[in-house]
């Protein structure tokens, strides 16, 4: 009986530190976008709209 429960105590400290980790990533993930976000807003701000000349020759 210990020793099912000390394998259970391991499962879910594993499951805890895989649910810490892909949080982690996201929120990284979120940043990293929101980064990219603001940073295009400041280029059109500027007047170098690089994304808007890179939509505008990909489109016929």
């Amino acid at each position: 009986m210990t020793a099912y429960i000390s394998k259970k105590l391991q499962v879910s400290k594993l499951s805890k530190i895989r649910i810490e980790a892909t949080f982690y990533i996201f929120s990284l993930f979120c940043k990293v976008n929101y980064c990219i976000f603001l940073y295009s807003i400041a280029e059109n701000e500027v007047g170098m709209p690089r994304l808007k000349l890179g939509m505008e020759k990909s489109s016929p």
